[in-house]
């Protein structure tokens, strides 16, 4: 899942928040997108679960190859 971090309504940290509560992304690896840049959110974003974090700005390349590779290590584990 792609989920940026501030958005209008629910920001993703009160989204990943509610999902766990939820368990509705239990095998489901998370990447956030933010222009967050502090060290103090970028741990916050690890300690709700997101796996990788892509930085704005990035190009379409950046959002494939990171898609791929999590996807390549998420199927490699349930084998």
């Amino acid at each position: 899942m792609l989920l940026d971090i501030i958005m209008p309504v629910m920001d993703g940290y009160t989204m990943m928040k509610a999902a766990k509560r939820e368990n509705l992304l239990q095998d489901t690896p998370v990447m956030a997108i933010t222009a967050e840049d502090s060290y103090q959110k970028i741990n916050k974003l690890m300690e709700i679960g997101i796996c990788e974090i892509i930085q704005k700005p990035f190009t379409p390349f950046i959002i494939q190859n990171r898609v791929e590779y999590i996807l390549k290590l998420s199927s490699s584990k349930h084998v």
